[in-house]
Formats: structure tokens, sequence, C-alpha cells
């Protein structure tokens, strides 16, 4: 799958992508809820709204918009994942309803 963040557009094919940006977006890590898909990126972390048919971008912890999300884990109203930062990895937990992240340690 790859996808132009600042559209939301899907790109079927290398050359769609092209036309799109001149940055790929491969994703890692996905991960499935009832009115959301989340695909963990190369680049970040991003969510399909179902009913809209549109991606979004996420900021975990107002900062970390570009990292590489590894593994993705959700149930019902929260999300967790994996980034790799450097030579670490961090997970970070979304609580939905909250609408906020934590660092785990």
């Amino acid at each position: 799958m790859l996808v132009h963040a600042p559209t939301g557009r899907i790109a079927d094919s290398s050359s769609d992508l092209e036309a799109l940006s001149d940055l790929q977006i491969t994703a890692q890590a996905i991960g499935f809820a009832a009115h959301t898909v989340r695909g963990g990126t190369d680049h970040g972390l991003y969510a399909y709204d179902r009913a809209r048919g549109t991606w979004s971008g996420y900021a975990v912890q107002g900062a970390l918009a570009e990292v590489s999300v590894q593994k993705i884990f959700m149930e019902e109203e929260t999300v967790s994942i994996h980034v790799q930062l450097g030579d670490r990895e961090r997970v970070y937990r979304l609580d939905a309803a909250r609408g906020r992240w934590t660092e785990k340690p």
C-alpha cells in the first residue's frame, strides 16, 4: 500500500505515486478496528476512516510524525505502536477516547 500523505490518496502503482509525490511511503504494520484502519509506515502512523474514505497522519506525543512504525496492536479504543528511534525501539499507547499518547516503559 502506498499513500500520498497530504491528499490521503492511495496509489495503486509506483507510477501513480510518482505523480503524487517524491516521497514513497511503505506500509510496515497494519491494525483494524470497526471504523478505522491504522497503517504504520516508514514515515509515521496513518489512519484510514472507512466512512469518509480518507487517510490522516498522526503525531505521537506531538512530535513523532516521521518515525518508522514497526508494529501496531489494537484493542477496542486503544492503539499501541512500536517505533524505531535511532537504535532504540519505543512503545506508545493511544487512548482514542481521551486522545492521549503515553510512552510505555
